[in-house]
């Protein structure tokens, strides 16, 4: 029984607790009861235990998932307070995650009404609306490098050079040396030219 590494993982229950990282706040002690290995603690860890288990207990999200809603520590249930607090950092890390999945998810389904909304606007020829709801849809942009190509694409179609440069020089930093905004970019200086010839 590694005491230190014990009370350094229910120690930093408090630091996580206080950022509000309550995946790793349960799972630091999750780890410190699982380094007893199931002996019973020395009397001075017993405070270290108690201590940890009252900041964890005052969280929401925890308490929803206790039975009862509360829980205490007592000497010799430190197997029982394990098994429970495992369960309860299984559960949390699980809605974690799907929150980030559905966040996920409503920000591409933002990005494509913003893209889609763009795409009308400007063939009904509302050129700044347009360019406002491509901005939009760059907003949510995270590693959908394709929406680069895509709005430059149909800015550059619709003779719209000056506007699509912006969307070109962010495709070209997300995505140096690309082939196909590349072409798109020199299309874009050839139909300027040709425009200011006129």
């Amino acid at each position: 029984m590694n005491i230190r590494q014990i009370r350094e993982n229910l120690g930093r229950v408090r630091t996580s607790f206080q950022r509000n990282e309550m995946v790793r706040a349960v799972n630091c002690f999750v780890e410190g009861l699982r380094a007893l290995g199931g002996s019973p603690p020395p009397t001075d860890l017993r405070g270290d235990i108690r201590e940890a288990l009252q900041l964890l207990v005052r969280d929401e999200q925890v308490k929803a998932l206790l039975p009862d809603g509360q829980c205490a520590y007592a000497p010799g249930q430190e197997k029982e307070l394990l098994a429970l607090f495992t369960k309860i950092h299984d559960q949390i890390k699980e809605a974690a995650e799907t929150e980030d999945h559905e966040s996920a998810l409503a920000r591409k389904i933002k990005l494509d009404q913003a893209y889609n909304a763009g795409k009308k606007l400007l063939e009904q020829g509302k050129v700044s609306e347009a360019d406002a709801s491509f901005a939009e849809a760059v907003l949510a942009y995270k590693d959908e490098h394709r929406i680069f190509h895509m709005i430059a694409g149909l800015l550059v179609e619709a003779k719209e050079v000056v506007r699509a440069g912006p969307y070109l020089k962010k495709g070209l930093e997300a995505l140096p040396g690309d082939q196909e905004l590349m072409e798109l970019l020199e299309r874009a200086r050839v139909l300027r030219q040709e425009m200011k010839g006129r």
